[in-house]
């Protein structure tokens, strides 16, 4: 089950294995409203493994794809192309999986920051070197720009 292996995972990072965000608070637009808690930097990295892993996902699957297409031959029988048909669903199916469980992984991290910081309900929120909070102005602009 989905959240019995988001409760192993969590439980395998460590304080070491922790991927800080990017993202330099820009004082002008950022006001900051505090650190993470542990859980929430776990949940951080978490989400951001599972992104490596997608696009290690797709890597594996661009490879595989084309090892399949390579494999067959020069003029294919119905039966080696519904084989191949068959192993590259297989292989299109890994790859839509990894990329349903970063999209969860990061919707699990936003609203449980939300949790974690209530008073910025319906505020833009950021998240900034340091594993710093912030309410950011900046992304109402751009939204607003582009409505």
């Amino acid at each position: 089950m989905f959240h019995e292996w988001i409760e192993e995972e969590l439980a395998r990072i460590e304080k070491k294995d922790l991927i800080e965000p990017e993202y330099e608070m820009d004082p002008k637009t950022d006001h900051p409203l505090g650190e993470m808690s542990e859980k929430l930097k776990k949940l951080f990295t978490l989400w951001r493994k599972t992104g490596q892993a997608t696009r290690e996902a797709k890597k594996a699957a661009t490879s595989a794809l084309v090892k399949i297409m390579r494999e067959l031959p020069e003029e294919p029988s119905n039966t080696e192309l519904d084989e191949a048909e068959k192993r590259a669903q297989q292989v299109e199916s890994s790859i839509r999986l990894a990329k349903e469980r970063e999209n969860l992984m990061r919707q699990v991290f936003w609203f449980s920051l939300r949790d974690e910081f209530p008073g910025a309900d319906g505020e833009s929120l950021t998240v900034c070197k340091g594993f710093k909070v912030a309410m950011s102005q900046a992304v109402g602009l751009i939204i607003s720009v582009k409505l």
